[in-house]
């Protein structure tokens, strides 16, 4: 399991979250928790809570904050990460066609912003379904839309 500093959950979160990955008995490399962006997205849900991107991303889908890595995958993941030219991670995993990639969606976490002291980070607001959202660049690639 990885967890950025900015997940936040209730208390029942883990429950809910191995009741899920049970589902797929042990099929999928890496399953993202609660990065459902749209409300279109529920034409790739497969099984109750259980979704498949399609090689959709942002503003479909976003943020790894919570993951769930299947340890016997974790050669296969390195070695597409170690081949990959990705810059946007996040999007990386909901587009890659190599990966087993989930996303579950369980209702009982969300990510809380809370800045950034990344050194020279710079910025600009989208507007994005009605909600202005942060886009940060670091020396001009994009790292993270928030």
């Amino acid at each position: 399991m990885i967890l950025e500093d900015d997940f936040a959950f209730k208390a029942n979160f883990f429950d809910v979250a191995l009741d899920l990955i049970s589902k797929l008995d042990g099929d999928f490399d890496i399953v993202c928790f609660d990065c459902i962006e749209s409300d279109s997205c529920s034409s790739d849900e497969v099984l109750p809570g259980l979704f498949r991107t399609h090689g959709k991303s942002f503003p479909f889908y976003r943020g790894s904050h919570c993951l769930f890595v299947n340890n016997r995958r974790v050669p296969k993941i390195l070695d597409v990460i170690k081949r990959s030219k990705v810059k946007d991670y996040d999007g990386f995993l909901f587009s890659t066609n190599e990966l087993n990639v989930w996303v579950a969606s369980t209702g009982r976490s969300q990510v809380i912003y809370l800045g950034t002291d990344i050194d020279c980070v710079g910025g600009f607001m989208v507007k994005v379904r009605g909600v202005y959202r942060r886009v940060l660049y670091l020396l001009f690639e994009k790292i993270t839309v928030e």
